[in-house]
């Protein structure tokens, strides 16, 4: 199995300067992905404060998550093994989630949390069920 979860600090693909910063996140990963897709696929997502989204998997597809605002505590679980957590903010981390690791992220601050979220095949097998219910927390 790939790495399940991956948190990649965004330091060296964000272009900064005294205005605030650019992101571009189809840029710099692998050439063998699906941007197409990616691109298709990439949605805005705003959790309210309290509440959870997710509590699913990607059977066949690589999910990344950007939070651009609030902070919420991310919750996975490898098949066979404990739930894991980690909490997230407005840190400039890139969060990678392995094909089948259910997920779920709950806000946890005062005020709407909001991520880019996008996700695609990483193989040439054809991903016929996108999303399947798997509650976590």
């Amino acid at each position: 199995m790939t790495t399940p979860i991956q948190f990649i600090r965004l330091a060296e693909s964000l272009h900064e300067d005294e205005r605030g910063f650019v992101f571009f996140p189809f840029q710099g990963l692998a050439e063998n992905l699906p941007r197409a897709e990616m691109c298709a696929s990439c949605h805005v997502i705003s959790i309210a404060p309290g509440q959870v989204r997710g509590q699913h998997q990607h059977p066949q597809k690589t999910e990344w998550l950007y939070v651009f605002h609030g902070r919420g505590r991310l919750f996975w679980q490898v098949p066979g093994q404990e739930r894991q957590e980690k909490l997230l903010d407005t840190n400039r981390i890139l969060v990678v989630i392995a094909p089948g690791i259910p997920h779920a992220l709950r806000n946890e601050g005062a005020e709407p949390l909001y991520l880019l979220a996008w996700r695609a095949a990483t193989d040439d097998s054809p991903a016929e069920i996108d999303t399947i219910p798997a509650p976590i927390i």
